[in-house]
């Protein structure tokens, strides 16, 4: 049975489905997030099951332990949230505290039940400063950090490595790319989420405060359909022997946001927006994407959905009358 850390999220709640499509069955933690995907709901108590906990509770980790006979762990709970400008000094490093603690929380659970690996979620901001491209997941990073989730990866990893040193439980390190999907919060996301929804809605994006990227349309990033990165993660869980520590995954593509607005138009054609250019006063931003070779080697991964596909896939979904 494989703990899924954060598996109503995003990307946890893809993953469970992932898994039970290939006859896998999950204990799914919640924490802040509780609203059940219906693609998950009649699986659960049978295949899937929910158990609420705050994951730097290793106690909390050993109950489940003694509930349920898991024998892999995938941490996929979230870390490095944004801090606003003229925070403290301790309000900075509090979410790199709670994101080290959890990891500690998972290898510390995982030699006392003999777990041979653990996945654990890192993120594109650790390329940060790397001009390179495509970025490798075997290329070394630059050891500083402008962002609360640049430093939170990078410690992260870091600590990790040292972990799995120590108690002889594997550690791999899953670097995802922007992804979008069923299951997204559109208040959250990044631009493809919203756009998809504003097509559907018959309305106009909202633009502002994003998380992650920027709305310019000449921009892009390596943009993964979350069904593509769940099975990645899947495929990173049950093959037997992995060679490598780190894995980039993602569609090995740059995406421009242009591109996805064209995207969109092909199953909406009515859906108008005017992504703005970005100034030409300021620099322009790196159009990054991943090398995701080690993956498909290691693996035998290959993405199933192109950007059009995805979009297709996406844009059914919602109109099959699901929220998000």
């Amino acid at each position: 049975m494989i703990l899924i850390l954060g598996g109503l999220g995003f990307v946890g709640a893809n993953t469970a489905q992932a898994l039970l499509e290939m006859g896998e069955k999950c204990v799914l933690t919640q924490h802040h997030t509780t609203r059940v995907p219906t693609f998950l709901q009649d699986a659960i108590g049978q295949r899937i099951f929910l158990e609420p906990l705050d994951i730097e509770n290793v106690q909390g980790l050993r109950n489940l332990g003694k509930q349920f006979p898991i024998t892999s762990i995938i941490h996929l709970a979230t870390g490095g949230l944004p801090v606003g400008s003229g925070a403290s000094a301790l309000d900075l490093v509090h979410d790199v505290q709670g994101t080290l603690a959890s990891i500690a929380a998972v290898f510390q659970v995982a030699q006392e039940w003999h777990i041979k690996r653990v996945l654990l979620a890192s993120a594109p901001v650790v390329y940060s400063g790397i001009t390179t491209l495509p970025w490798r997941d075997d290329q070394p990073l630059l050891m500083t950090a402008a962002f609360s989730m640049e430093v939170a990866k990078k410690c992260g990893e870091l600590v990790a490595s040292y972990l799995a040193h120590h108690t002889q439980v594997a550690s791999v390190e899953m670097r995802l790319a922007g992804m979008y999907g069923p299951n997204y919060d559109a208040t959250r996301s990044s631009l493809a989420g919203r756009l998809v929804h504003a097509a559907v809605n018959g309305s106009q994006p909202n633009l502002d405060g994003m998380r992650f990227g920027s709305a310019y349309e000449q921009d892009g990033g390596d943009l993964c359909y979350v069904k593509d990165a769940a099975r990645a993660i899947a495929l990173l869980q049950t093959t037997t022997t992995l060679k490598r520590p780190v894995y980039n995954i993602g569609s090995g593509r740059c995406t421009t946001n242009q591109q996805i607005v064209e995207a969109i138009q092909q199953v909406v054609p009515s859906f108008t927006v005017q992504l703005p250019s970005r100034p030409l006063a300021d620099e322009p931003a790196p159009e990054w994407y991943f090398d995701i070779t080690a993956l498909r080697e290691d693996t035998g991964f290959a993405p199933q959905f192109d950007l059009e596909a995805g979009i297709a896939d996406y844009v059914a979904w919602l109109r099959a009358g699901n929220e998000r």
